[in-house]
Order: C-alpha cells, then structure tokens, then sequence
C-alpha cells in the first residue's frame, strides 16, 4: 500500500486489505479460543472465499456458536486485539487498529438466538479512510452446531495464509444457509444470487445430489426459527422469481463486491447473465428435492 501520500483509499485497497484483516482476525480467534466443530462454525460469504475459493468479497465474518464458547470468547477479546495490533505493527507501522465489543460480550451472559457484534477497524494517518470488518456471532442450542456439515480448514485469501484452523461449513451446509437466506429476505440480496450460482457449480463439480443436503437445510431451517415448506414456499415467492430475471439489478449491484477489473472482466465475458442462469437452476433444484423429500416422508397413497 502507498504510505507515500494522504489520498483516500482507493475500493481495490479497501477490499485487499479487509481480506487481509479478515484472515488475521480468523487466525487469532482460531488460535486463542481453539473451537471444536460441537462449539462453532464459521459461515458465511467470507467463509465461502476463504475456504472455498471464491472471488467474491465479503465485509463480514459470521459464526455460529454455542453460549458457553460465547462466554469464553468474550474474556478472550482482548486478547485477540492485542495480537492483532502486534501482528499490525510488524506489518504496517503507524496503523490504528481496535477491536471493539459492541454487545456487551466481555460482561453479559449470551442469550439463545441473538447476535453478539465485534467491530474490527483499521486506519493509518497518511491515507484518509478506514476499514471496518463485522465480526458476527449467532448464538444457539448445543445441539444444533454438531449437526452442521463441517470440515476444519486453515483461511487463506489472496497474499495470507492462516496458521490455524477453524471448524468450517462445508459446502453443503452453505448451500443449505443459502438457500434459507434467499426464502426468507423480505427483497433480493444480489450476492446471495451469486454465492448460490459459485455453490451450484461447486456442488455439481463435486457430485452432491441435492437431496443430499435436505438434512443440511432442515438444521439451518431449525437454527433460524424456519422448516422445509416454508423455505419451499418462500423460494417460490414474486421477490425471487423476478429477481432471477433482473440483470440490470444484478449486474450493478456485483461493482460493490469485486475490483474493477474483475468487474469488467466479468462483463465483457457476459458471466452477470451466466451466474443469474445458474442461481435459478439451483433455486429450482432447491424445490423440487424439498418436494421429493416431502412426497418421501408422506409414504405410497
């Protein structure tokens, strides 16, 4: 990064050094509150990138987590910000990094289906602008974590590599959370389109059916206060339906999540069109194992 001169930070910094932030705040919650796959998983966009290589940027961090972890993450907080700034210092000398709780973890007891908020926020007094990373915990019922299709894997993003590892959903329990994201927004979020698109061909490539998955989308549904017909009837809704055909929408929504040559490239092939195509087939796959998977569970007439 040039420290030469007091510009403001240009979109392709903010997202190459967020991806950094990101992986060094993976890395140091790994390593400090050492989490077993029963306890939390990591989730999420970020998590679709960082372990399984998609292009796209993600400004959050998203976890699933058990009360007790919670409890336990909170005392650890300050540590982590300490490591952070040490491993900032050695990097980027000047930098202003903090770690803050924004929910009160480091006192309160966390409390079964809310969200408990860390904000990571970096800045250096010779450029103007700062960086904010989400760091977002959901906490619920023991049970469901172990559920969870889960693999544990060391982030990395482009230029850094994690030394520890993390209890990560796999691409099946993505798909399934997904799924239930795109069947329950009140309106489209274009990215979700396009992580649904990157876990279609994934999955394909991988050869997992989807019915496969309905175990994956049922815990999701339980996590998240939802079931299998409401998913299938939500996908079905107007707000989806239309958005698959809104390009215009789609495309210009994607400037906010890549650089501008991966934009453009993206463009000039015509792949905005492609991945829309993909996300449809997928929602349309969605419904038709959810319904399998109920005609199955209603046995011969």
């Amino acid at each position: 990064m040039d420290l030469t001169s007091k510009k403001p930070l240009s979109i392709k910094e903010k997202m190459d050094l967020s991806r950094v932030l990101q992986v060094m705040a993976l890395d140091e919650i790994g390593a400090k509150a050492k989490p077993r796959p029963s306890e939390m998983i990591f989730h999420g966009g970020t998590s679709i990138a960082t372990a399984h290589g998609s292009n796209r940027w993600s400004e959050d961090l998203d976890f699933v987590v058990t009360a007790d972890l919670m409890k336990n993450l909170g005392g650890l907080r300050a540590r982590v910000e300490k490591a952070l700034k040490l491993r900032m210092k050695a990097s980027m000398p000047g930098a202003v990094l903090e770690l803050t709780d924004k929910t009160g973890t480091e006192k309160g007891a966390p409390e079964i289906g809310k969200v408990d908020r860390w904000l990571l926020r970096w800045e250096h007094p010779k450029r103007r602008g700062a960086i904010r990373v989400k760091i977002e915990f959901f906490v619920t019922v023991p049970e469901c974590i172990p559920a969870y299709s889960v693999s544990i894997a060391t982030p990395r993003s482009k230029g850094i590599l994690a030394t520890a590892s993390l209890p990560t959903a796999d691409v099946k329990a993505l798909w399934a959370d997904k799924v239930l994201a795109i069947s329950a927004r009140e309106s489209i979020k274009w990215r979700d389109l396009y992580d649904l698109a990157y876990l279609s061909q994934e999955m394909s490539a991988a050869g997992i059916d989807r019915s496969s998955a309905m175990e994956d989308l049922r815990i999701s549904a339980e996590i998240y206060n939802s079931n299998l017909t409401r998913i299938r009837d939500g996908l079905a809704r107007d707000v989806v339906v239309d958005g698959l055909f809104d390009l215009d929408a789609y495309q210009a929504d994607m400037k906010k999540w890549f650089s501008d040559m991966e934009f453009k490239a993206m463009a000039a092939s015509d792949a905005f069109r492609g991945q829309l195509e993909y996300a449809a087939e997928e929602i349309r796959r969605a419904r038709a194992a959810i319904l399998d998977n109920e005609n199955n569970c209603d046995g011969p007439s």
